[in-house]
């Protein structure tokens, strides 16, 4: 089939923004037609991971949709490709948040990126889209690497259930974000020693997160612990 100019100028898009997503960058994917490309093979999970590599453990968090390293991706779509003769593109596996064409601006990102962390409690989006080597400003503190949000993050989700968390101003720059928020929550756990109260609170906040190829390299994170504190222990804030 001879391609038109408009397909391959398409085509040349999609591959200069495949060439800038990191390999190491974390990304979610179609689990269902990878199981079905394994199935087709007539493999077993495990027959499919010793043949491109892995281990069954990665196989199965694959076909669960992820997140895994990008370059993960590309080595499994090469397997299928050459044992099946199939014209595979990785970027077809994308989830639409990272498929190339689909992937939203920075303003709307980080909002959906907020609300998937705090209102729907998905944690793999820490892994998805921050940096292992993240900078993360905090309480006077400078800190280092993703497990350090992780563990900023992690009593906050289990403390307090549900979360709405609302974004009440963006200010957008070609490569970071700052967002000011506020969110309701009831104090379901203990929090920085201090027991379940069943009690709602509200507490506002901001973040400014900066982007290098996709991922989050940078966060500075302040928010109203006082306030927190004064209305966990029914003090007027």
């Amino acid at each position: 089939m001879q391609v038109t100019t408009d397909e391959s100028q398409h085509d040349s898009m999609i591959q200069s923004e495949l060439a800038s997503i990191s390999p190491y960058r974390s990304v979610r994917v179609d689990g269902k037609r990878l199981r079905e490309l394994r199935i087709r093979k007539g493999l077993t999970q495990e027959a499919l991971a010793a043949s491109v590599g892995y281990s069954d453990r990665l196989v199965r968090k694959l076909e669960s949709g992820g997140p895994i390293q990008y370059r993960t991706l590309t080595d499994f779509i090469s397997y299928f490709r050459d044992s099946l003769q199939l014209e595979l593109q990785s970027h077809g596996f994308l989830s639409p948040l990272d498929r190339p064409g689909k992937i939203p601006t920075l303003a709307k990102l980080m909002p959906l990126w907020l609300d998937g962390i705090f209102n729907q409690r998905d944690r793999s989006l820490v892994e998805q889209f921050v940096h292992p080597d993240l900078k993360l400003h905090a309480d006077g503190n400078v800190l280092h690497g993703r497990q350090a949000f992780q563990k900023r993050l992690e009593p906050l989700l289990a403390a307090f259930e549900p979360c709405q968390l609302t974004i009440e101003h963006l200010v957008v720059d070609a490569a970071s974000v700052c967002v000011y928020w506020k969110a309701c929550k009831i104090h379901r756990g203990e929090f920085l020693g201090v027991a379940p109260t069943g009690r709602p609170v509200q507490i506002a906040g901001n973040m400014l997160a900066v982007f290098s190829d996709g991922m989050i390299v940078e966060i500075r994170d302040r928010w109203e612990l006082q306030n927190l504190f004064g209305q966990l222990k029914n003090r007027q804030p």
